[in-house]
């Protein structure tokens, strides 16, 4: 059977039988189970196939997962009842498998799980870092919300630097664990020059690298030993991160990578009082800290 020809009456026949089975069906049928539903006009195996392949052709039915096939789209209502779900609230892989499996559409977990990564690449999701407890990445409609790392990221470091300093440990020795710094940092000229200092950092794990960099970020902002900062900074020029400002110079002010403690206009000229940091990978360039100024008299 061509599919541009068209249907005899006997065919349309069966094609209306075969639609209606697939309608009645409350999850997708494989072709033994549609042909048990079946209640048309006499058909061979093989009229069948055919007409059921051309109603797939035709969108008057749909391919589903398994080999099997129905009259709705079954990855297109996954696809809207995930995004629906996100919408309530960031969710988990497990969390959105879990829930998907309530469609009951017969689909195995992995193709569910395969839905969930399609929509980790889809434009408008974001996949939130790992928070506190959590040991899973989510997905959200919303971008991860900066006080909730920041709040969290403080107190643990503060919580280690404390216990820490207690048994007897300099801050120095404290920033050179965390960092990695076996040797003395020594300042360069410029941040390329002192890039060189660490190793190169893998890039496989972008949302890692990003988690880390916002976190040696915060002790660098806390720290009041220069030596401390310094050793920072080394390893925030290895992570890939560029300062953002100059101390003391004056620029006029950007509030997309500055701010003040008070009011101040777009344009007015500003004096830098702690540079700010933006990391740079694959996924392009992510402000990390704003740039600090305070207004010039």
């Amino acid at each position: 059977m061509t599919v541009d020809r068209p249907l005899s009456s006997t065919e349309a026949k069966i094609r209306r039988g075969i639609v209606s089975a697939l309608e009645a069906a409350p999850r997708p049928l494989t072709f033994r189970q549609l042909r048990a539903a079946y209640d048309g006009p006499d058909a061979s195996e093989d009229l069948l196939r055919s007409l059921l392949n051309r109603a797939v052709i035709a969108g008057a039915v749909f391919a589903c997962s398994g080999d099997r096939f129905w009259n709705r789209d079954e990855k297109q209502l996954h696809l809207e009842t995930a995004r629906a779900l996100i919408q309530e609230k960031p969710r988990t892989k497990s969390e959105l498998v879990r829930a998907l499996g309530e469609l009951d559409t017969g689909c195995t977990e992995a193709w569910r799980e395969q839905i969930f990564e399609e929509l980790r690449e889809s434009p408008g999701i974001h996949v939130l870092p790992v928070l506190g407890n959590q040991r899973s990445h989510r997905l959200s409609f919303k971008p991860p919300r900066l006080e909730d790392y920041i709040d969290r990221a403080r107190a643990e470091y503060k919580k280690a630097q404390a216990a820490l300093t207690e048994a007897g440990y300099a801050e120095s020795d404290i920033l050179r664990a965390i960092c990695g710094v076996q040797t003395q940092a020594q300042t360069g000229p410029d941040p390329e020059s002192r890039r060189q200092l660490l190793p190169a950092r893998a890039d496989d794990d972008l949302d890692f690298q990003r988690d880390a960099a916002e976190l040696l970020v915060f002790a660098w902002q806390d720290s009041a030993s220069p030596e401390a900062r310094s050793i920072l900074e080394d390893t925030l020029f290895s992570l890939g991160l560029d300062p953002v400002g100059k101390p003391g110079d004056v620029t006029s002010f950007d509030g997309r990578l500055q701010h003040c403690r008070g009011q101040l206009n777009p344009g007015q000229n500003v004096r830098i009082t702690q540079q700010g940091w933006q990391l740079r990978n694959a996924r392009g360039q992510h402000l990390v800290a704003k740039a600090s100024v305070e207004p010039v008299p």
